[in-house]
């Protein structure tokens, strides 16, 4: 019996050892043992942009319920019917995520700026600050510009978010300063003036409305001040009646300097 059983003992460690060895073969063959995955089908690019356009309506629902902190992949997931897994193909982090809702407000202001046949330029720029303020008074977007606020001031120095922010001011600036140049040729506003300092000092104002409105919920006076502001504009800028829109200031032709260009900046000793 005792010889029967070290004969089974001995049998059974020779097949364990023939089968470590089968398995170490195997996995260290050049050949690929384990059968290959499909690869993931490519999203039509159509389906791609809805869905896109999809979850960032569902991040900005979702900002006006939770907030930036309560925003996560998986709220903005549940809230557009996928598994937070199902946003990656899509987007990478919930910080794309909200740069995508800041281009997409964007995308909607360059619009404003366009030229519209039968509007003139200085009636565009008082809808653009009409614009501006009714924005306040929808609570999804004022929960939208404190989630891009708070991502700005967070992660500033990220190379995407830098781009973001100098993408906004680059573009809604050049849509401010056209506008301003096409009231000029249109002989509604004076030519004395640089557009591009005027659409500095707009966007100076707006966003330092939004900052203390929106961030540091300061009892800020939005609808006021965007009146006073417009009205500031329209008047100062618009030619005076009888006048033409040649109104060069008389330092500015001592220097012989363009009226419409920026000023220069002088240093004193």
């Amino acid at each position: 019996m005792e010889r029967t059983t070290k004969v089974a003992l001995g049998l059974f460690a020779t097949w364990a050892v023939s089968d470590l060895e089968e398995l170490w073969t195997m996995s260290h063959t050049s050949e690929q043992v384990l059968p290959k995955l499909p690869s993931a089908l490519p999203i039509p690019e159509q389906l791609r942009q809805d869905r896109r356009e999809a979850i960032v309506q569902a991040a900005v629902d979702c900002l006006a319920e939770h907030g930036y902190q309560g925003t996560s992949m998986r709220t903005i997931a549940e809230a557009v019917g996928l598994t937070k897994g199902g946003l990656y193909p899509y987007f990478p982090s919930k910080d794309a995520i909200l740069l995508a809702v800041s281009d997409r407000y964007l995308e909607h202001v360059v619009a404003r700026l366009q030229p519209r046949e039968g509007v003139g330029a200085a009636h565009q720029l008082a809808e653009y600050l009409d614009d501006f303020e009714a924005a306040f008074h929808d609570a999804r977007t004022v929960s939208a510009r404190r989630a891009v606020l708070d991502l700005w001031l967070a992660a500033g120095d990220s190379p995407a978010v830098r781009r973001s922010i100098e993408k906004r001011f680059e573009a809604v600036g050049s849509g401010l300063a056209t506008l301003v140049r096409r009231a000029q040729d249109e002989g509604t506003f004076r030519r004395d003036v640089c557009p591009e300092l005027v659409a500095g000092l707009v966007m100076s104002a707006r966003d330092g409305m939004l900052f203390q409105k929106v961030k540091l919920s300061a009892p800020v006076p939005v609808r006021e001040l965007t009146e006073l502001l417009k009205r500031l504009l329209l008047d100062g800028l618009s030619v005076p009646a009888g006048a033409g829109t040649e109104l060069p200031h008389a330092e500015t032709r001592r220097r012989g300097e363009n009226p419409s260009s920026p000023p220069r900046l002088r240093v004193s000793a």
